[in-house]
């Protein structure tokens, strides 16, 4: 089973997960399903970041990721394993300060 990774920095407006893919085609050959992912902020982040659906915010969103504590971020927040209905990095929006990043690893089916 290959593990997967991608640093995704921040725009500062939602953006998809799969923005940051060389690939970013929804459905793409690099938007691949995944039984499990992890997520966690950039360790020189100075602000919280964001994880929902389309549409997320700052106030209204699924999961706030916190800003880390002296550069030392929270452990990952790990989302699955999904036996059936699979996500996809298209699937994910995120929003955050502008030039801060999301550290996202995963597991593909």
């Amino acid at each position: 089973m290959a593990f997967w990774h991608l640093t995704v920095t921040l725009t500062g407006v939602a953006q998809r997960v799969s923005d940051s893919l060389v690939d970013p085609t929804v459905g793409g050959m690099q938007d691949i399903p995944f039984r499990q992912w992890a997520v966690q902020a950039g360790a020189a982040n100075a602000n919280p970041a964001f994880l929902g659906g389309a549409g997320v915010t700052n106030a209204d969103y699924g999961i706030r990721v916190p800003t880390p504590v002296g550069g030392i971020p929270d452990p990952p927040i790990v989302l699955g394993g999904f036996d059936t209905g699979p996500s996809k990095p298209s699937d994910v929006y995120v929003i955050g300060t502008l030039g801060e990043v999301l550290h996202f690893c995963g597991i593909p089916y």
